[in-house]
């Protein structure tokens, strides 16, 4: 009986053997012995073709085989790659390669997904000409189907996006997006991708940018000390889940139209927002944790204005385009803010925070009032800045409770004309706070000392001017923001 069963054993495992070679008669054993220490993907790895890359290697048809005799580049791979190869790296840097790299439907490449790709450095870009955007620079183009794993991409090149993902299906996992000079990756069309577990650290505009109707799910991945950490735009639909965002300039902007399912997130210490939501959009906001971001931990929803600012009166000379910089009223935590923006390309700035009920008047009714006076201010102005300076009468200096009016150089003083305040409220008394925003700085007005910022100045019995012609200088544009000009 013991000779019988080890018959049996025997006879199995040469079976077994045989046919694992069987699958694999292009790669030799020390590709079984390879293939057999890598992660596996969705199936066995041993029933896929393997291509081994290597920077020391050779590119030539006799190479690639094997890990001992790999080709060279990942490029001169992608010419054998069909659905369902996988191209193993090998540690080392991939930059003299024909760049970008467009995988083939179905195709893996392969490094350390255990690392996250630390030390598969695949580093360079070139022209893509995308349906949506025109020409692109991109490091790697996926492929429908196509699988990211494991490796580092840097892209140093004038608007360097690292991967690209256009109108298909795609996975980016375990991967390290680092150093691209404006977005990590970029998802647009009609692409549905999953990017999970990745690190996304030092790009320049967007860790991630998600446009046009693009949908996917965006989980578990870390975003630090990049420009925006996500930005989502046009008509996109992605669902962000579960991710760690950051040190970053804002953790979430979102655009246009576009209506994220925004999950669970943990979303820090931003250097303005935790989540921005301009123009139209109106993302899906549920069980994140919001800490010690700049600005203001929760920034949703832009409120549209009731009226347009007020022409500029006749014979009035309009210096700009009317008018470049404008004020809005937006939603700031648990109240309302006036914010002033320039142009489409620049996040808004705080200006004031109504956060109380005045007599009859909520803080988003107050928020309309001041910013369409403000509007209008600007535009009997001729559409700029120059000369106009915000008083700030009465009031006590350590609650800054304050009545705002507007003065121009050469007034003094707030009086019924110059009031923002309708006549119903001339009166009324605002809880306010007052953020002035120069480039990315953010200096809060210390109304109590005027000297404390350039933009203060004391005036006669007790008022306190803000001068907002500085407004009117260019502001420089967000870098994540550069689909805003398609």
């Amino acid at each position: 009986m013991r000779r019988q069963l080890s018959r049996v054993t025997a006879v199995t495992l040469t079976f077994l053997a045989s046919g694992l070679f069987a699958a694999l008669p292009e790669i030799g054993t020390e590709g079984v012995a390879l293939a057999r220490s890598r992660p596996q993907f969705g199936g066995a790895i041993a029933q896929r073709r393997i291509l081994f890359v290597d920077p020391r290697g050779t590119d030539s048809p006799a190479a690639g085989n094997s890990a001992w005799n790999p080709f060279g580049s990942i490029s001169y791979a992608l010419q054998y790659a069909t659905s369902g190869t996988v191209i193993q790296l090998a540690p080392g840097r991939y930059d003299r390669e024909n760049f970008p790299l467009k995988l083939p439907r179905g195709v893996v490449l392969q490094g350390e997904e255990t690392r996250r790709g630390e030390g598969f450095e695949i580093i360079g870009g070139g022209d893509y000409p995308s349906r949506f955007f025109g020409r692109q620079n991109a490091t790697i183009v996926a492929g429908d189907n196509s699988q990211i794993l494991g490796v580092t991409v840097i892209n140093p090149g004038v608007r360097g996006t690292g991967i690209w993902i256009e109108d298909i299906n795609s996975t980016v996992r375990n991967s390290t997006l680092i150093n691209n000079n404006r977005d990590g990756i970029a998802i647009v069309g009609s692409a549905n991708p999953r990017i999970e577990s990745n690190r996304f650290e030092e790009n320049r505009g967007n860790g991630l940018f998600i446009g046009n109707q693009a949908r996917g799910e965006i989980r578990n991945n870390v975003f630090r000390r990049t420009g925006y950490g996500i930005a989502v735009a046009h008509e996109a639909t992605p669902r962000i889940v579960r991710n760690s965002i950051f040190n970053n300039r804002s953790g979430i902007v979102i655009t246009h139209s576009a209506r994220p399912q925004v999950i669970g997130n943990r979303i820090e210490d931003n250097f303005q927002y935790a989540i921005v939501a301009v123009d139209k959009a109106r993302p899906i906001v549920d069980d994140n944790t919001l800490i010690g971001n700049g600005n203001n931990n929760e920034f949703l929803a832009g409120v549209p204005q009731d009226r347009p600012p007020t022409p500029p009166p006749a014979g009035v000379l309009v210096q700009q385009p009317f008018p470049n910089t404008r004020f809005s009223c937006m939603r700031s935590g648990g109240g309302f803010a006036t914010v002033v923006r320039q142009g489409a390309n620049t996040i808004p700035k705080i200006f004031m925070r109504w956060t109380r009920q005045v007599d009859q008047f909520s803080p988003e009714s107050i928020c309309q009032i001041i910013t369409q006076r403000l509007n209008d201010l600007v535009a009997e102005n001729g559409g700029n800045f120059n000369g106009l300076r915000l008083a700030i009468d009465g009031g006590s200096n350590e609650e800054l409770t304050r009545e705002p009016c507007r003065v121009r150089e050469g007034q003094s003083d707030c009086n019924s004309q110059t009031q923002i305040f309708t006549t119903d409220i001339e009166n009324a008394t605002i809880t306010n706070q007052l953020v002035m925003t120069s480039g990315d700085g953010i200096d809060r007005l210390d109304l109590t000392n005027a000297s404390a910022n350039r933009d203060v100045s004391d005036g006669s019995e007790g008022a306190t001017y803000i001068n907002l012609q500085n407004l009117d200088r260019p502001w420089e544009s967000d870098p994540g923001l550069w689909f805003m000009d398609y």
